[in-house]
């Protein structure tokens, strides 16, 4: 079963073994790290990690869990101590909380963008917000995060 394995990871080749398809396409191929100029990739003025017992009044606020057999993530925008916008997602419960944390912070990156809004975006996931700061990443929405927060878009090849 370990050559199947192989074969299909490592050669991306298909492969059938005792009745069972085994299809390249099938396997997460991890992404290899985004080709960002290092000038170009200024996120320590953009992601910071602090403590604040008293944190500001208009920010958006994200959160990831995973509980059980349940998976999901949500963010919602807090202006003039008024809730004005919430997103959530349930996820698969493979899921994992790192990836439920990463996408919350990643989907509210992407509304603030979309809104054309300057924002604090706070988090209570130190591993999602150091990953983003990291400059070599392969995980694919850690990657998508720092494109957001990029001032111009950034194309990798």
């Amino acid at each position: 079963m370990e050559s199947i394995l192989v074969r299909v990871g490592r050669f991306r080749r298909d492969c059938n073994w005792e009745g069972s398809s085994f299809l390249y396409q099938d396997f997460q191929q991890p992404n290899p790290p985004l080709i960002i100029n290092l000038a170009n990739f200024d996120l320590e003025d953009r992601v910071s990690i602090v403590s604040d017992p008293h944190p500001p009044a208009e920010a958006i606020y994200t959160d990831g869990l995973h509980l059980e057999c349940e998976t999901g993530c949500a963010f919602c925008v807090i202006q003039n101590n008024v809730q004005i916008h919430k997103w959530k997602a349930k996820l698969s419960p493979q899921n994992t909380v790192f990836q439920a944390e990463t996408l919350a912070i990643k989907e509210a990156i992407n509304w603030a963008n979309s809104k054309g809004i300057s924002t604090s975006i706070w988090s209570d996931s130190e591993p999602a917000l150091r990953a983003i700061s990291f400059f070599k990443s392969s995980n694919p929405l850690v990657q998508e995060a720092q494109q957001a927060l990029l001032p111009k878009p950034i194309n990798a090849t």
